[in-house]
């Protein structure tokens, strides 16, 4: 075996933004809180971007959360979704791996399940 370099990011994150958690919920009026991806070792094209995840969260109705959701599915292109950011909170959470994000607002993805 020859030497290889890893694909692994260190001190990687998304800058955070200037809304807090609370405004970016209020902003989206209605529309899903995904807290949880699975599958991303199967679900995640790394050349083209494209995406298909079992995903978890909550609804979100007149800009707060309502009720859980599960056994749902997101689709999309990563790419293309990181062209489509709304807003970005002040959130970020950078945790000892030394990868992390804030909550990010996007347009639209597609989902599918209930």
């Amino acid at each position: 075996m020859g030497n290889s370099i890893g694909a692994y990011g260190s001190n990687l994150y998304i800058e955070p933004g200037d809304s807090s958690y609370d405004e970016l919920l209020g902003s989206m009026q209605e529309g899903l809180l995904i807290t949880e991806l699975a599958g991303l070792h199967a679900g995640l094209n790394p050349i083209s971007g494209d995406f298909s995840l079992k995903a978890s969260g909550f609804l979100v109705l007149e800009g707060k959360k309502s009720r859980p959701v599960t056994l749902i599915v997101a689709a999309g292109n990563f790419f293309k979704m990181m062209n489509e950011v709304e807003k970005v909170a002040n959130d970020l959470y950078l945790p000892y791996s030394g990868t992390g994000s804030p909550s990010i607002l996007f347009k639209g993805l597609a989902i599918s399940g209930e």
